[in-house]
């Protein structure tokens, strides 16, 4: 009681001779392909009634015949003539190639996973004029009666104003994070500043003044008291003084010296004793002129490095090296100590510190070292724009 579709074809038969000999008829069944034709069609009707209501591009796979079928208004997705219907690897053709195995991976993975009635991924298309095109993609599993996967319906949106927006709100966010680290570092150093003011201005009169009661008591051997207590008293007072303020160097003098000769004297301050045996090359310092806030920023690195070096690596030789090459300032600071596993290391304020004075001027940092093998760091900092 089934009604079968047929295709019918003749073929006529001819003798030597040209004449009529005989008649061929063939029948096949082509009920199925009528089916699949008639089914194709319908999807194609419901993907144009639903792409009225939306901007997104409406996909769906029929697994079973590996047949894709797309439908959307969207102008910068490429849909071209998947309306008749493509196969899912052609498809994946208009991916990215570092997208394409992420989601051709994740499709079949779902599609195998008998609990899964969902699928969901962010790639990467081609647009109509070759533009990278960011999409979330989202269908549903259609399964038997026994979870065998025969269908799958989806919708592509096209996201790429969305990931646009959230790759300048990072850059944003990593520039305002450059402008506070930077604001803290210049701050810290005009403190530094202050500090040594205070100590020239405060500090520096107590003691000449006490020394001079000093003197007085020396030239009054008979009744020298007064002028001693007078002493403590001011003594005490420049001590307490010296308790409330730093006693670093002022940082106006940096703009003053050449980097080189502001880093070897560095170098010989932190290792009096020479028990590093220091090692320095430097390359086309004399045609940079950076900012006092840079110099003074690779001189707080090194001063760091180099006391970590001594503190902890048990070191006997240490390497500075300063190259300035295409606009970029190269340190490379390495020792030959007992080094460390860098997975292991809980990152400290020290090592914090450099990163964030790295990062605000734009910088690069790595950090390599192992157990036995000493430790190098090495940092980039751009030159052509330097802030002030």
């Amino acid at each position: 009681g089934t009604t079968l579709a047929i295709e019918i074809r003749t073929q006529i038969i001819n003798d030597h001779a040209g004449k009529f000999k005989c008649k061929l008829t063939f029948l096949r069944d082509i009920t199925r392909k009528l089916k699949i034709e008639e089914e194709r069609n319908e999807s194609i009707q419901r993907f144009e009634a639903v792409s009225q209501a939306t901007d997104d591009m409406i996909w769906e796979w029929d697994i079973i015949h590996d047949m894709v079928i797309c439908q959307g208004d969207n102008k910068r997705l490429w849909v071209g003539e998947t309306r008749k219907g493509i196969t899912m690897c052609e498809f994946l053709d208009f991916l990215y190639k570092e997208d394409r195995t992420m989601v051709e991976s994740s499709l079949r993975k779902s599609v195998k996973n008998r609990k899964k009635d969902r699928w969901q991924a962010e790639y990467r298309m081609k647009g109509l004029h070759g533009e990278e095109v960011h999409v979330l993609d989202r269908a549903v599993i259609l399964r038997d009666t026994e979870g065998n996967a025969f269908r799958m319906i989806g919708a592509i949106q096209d996201i790429t104003e969305r990931v646009d927006l959230e790759k300048r709100l990072i850059k944003q966010q990593e520039e305002e994070h450059r402008k506070t680290t930077r604001m803290i570092f210049e701050t810290q150093e005009a403190e530094r500043s202050r500090l040594a003011t205070d100590l020239h201005d405060n500090v520096n009169p107590l003691l000449a003044a006490a020394r001079l009661h000093i003197n007085a008591a020396e030239s009054t051997p008979e009744d020298p008291g007064p002028y001693l207590l007078q002493s403590k008293s001011l003594i005490h007072e420049g001590i307490e003084e010296i308790r409330k303020i730093s006693h670093n160097l002022s940082n106006t003098l940096i703009n003053e010296f050449l980097l080189e000769d502001l880093v070897m004297s560095t170098l010989r301050k932190l290792n009096p004793d020479e028990t590093l045996k220091v090692h320095t090359e430097f390359r086309k310092l004399d045609t940079l002129s950076p900012a006092t806030s840079m110099k003074l920023n690779v001189i707080r690195i090194i001063q760091e490095q180099v006391h970590n070096t001594l503190k902890y690596a048990h070191a006997s030789n240490l390497y500075i090296k300063l190259h300035h090459r295409d606009n970029v300032l190269s340190l490379t600071k390495r020792d030959d100590g007992k080094g460390f596993d860098p997975k292991a290391l809980r990152t400290g304020i020290g090592l914090a510190n450099i990163r964030n004075r790295v990062e605000s001027y734009h910088g690069s940092m790595k950090l390599s070292s192992s157990p036995g093998k000493g430790c190098k760091l090495e940092i980039e900092f751009p030159v052509h724009d330097q802030l002030p």
